[in-house]
């Protein structure tokens, strides 16, 4: 059957007019539509938008011993720590185990007044043959009052400060940190630091 010359111009118009096709009945299941209408494909969507990483975080993991103890030496075990003069207490970042015998040698020099020249600079028994009576807490209350002004003292955990010196080996009571200051009530004005060698017994 052929379509009526009305749906043979409906045809003839195109792709465009498919619509018009089906609305008028032109289009039969037996009818092969040609067509001619091309639609060509002119818009490229570009991708313009690149993102580019410059910047590289680096992440590291700092550990530092002297704020949070948690080492336990082995027996035997000798371990060195710095301890400086301006400072107040300061954690050797080692847990002494309760009843072990302490060992500490200590080394070097340090000032309890940096405005005053050598003559402020003293090892680790401090001043020498003196003691603290004149520590009258003009900044805050030195650990050892009576004890040599500029000497090294030590306390483990929270039990009562003990003078060092140059060398100390001592049975220490309850276990806890080990801790290190100098013996003074200004901070501010000191300088220079000290090793202390650590040997821990059972």
């Amino acid at each position: 059957m052929k379509p009526p010359r009305r749906c043979k111009q409906i045809l003839q118009a195109g792709l465009s007019t498919l619509v018009m096709l089906l609305v008028s009945g032109c289009l039969l299941e037996t009818q092969v539509i040609q067509v001619t209408e091309v639609v060509p494909v002119t818009q490229v969507v570009p991708v313009t938008q690149v993102v580019l990483v410059t910047q590289v975080l680096e992440v590291r993991r700092l550990v530092d011993v002297t704020s949070e103890p948690s080492l336990t030496p082995t027996p035997g075990e000798a371990l060195t720590v710095t301890v400086q003069a301006d400072r107040d207490w300061q954690p050797a970042g080692y847990n002494v185990p309760a009843y072990a015998l302490l060992t500490l040698t200590v080394s070097g020099e340090w000032s309890y007044n940096n405005r005053g020249g050598d003559s402020y600079v003293v090892g680790p028994e401090g001043v020498p043959g003196g003691s603290g009576g004149w520590l009258n807490s003009q900044c805050w209350p030195p650990p050892m009052p009576l004890a040599s002004q500029g000497a090294l003292v030590a306390r483990v955990g929270s039990a009562v400060p003990f003078v060092v010196g140059e060398t100390l080996t001592q049975r220490v009571g309850g276990g806890g940190p080990l801790s290190f200051r100098i013996n003074d009530d200004c901070m501010g004005d000191n300088a220079g630091s000290l090793t202390v060698r650590i040997g821990i017994q059972p």
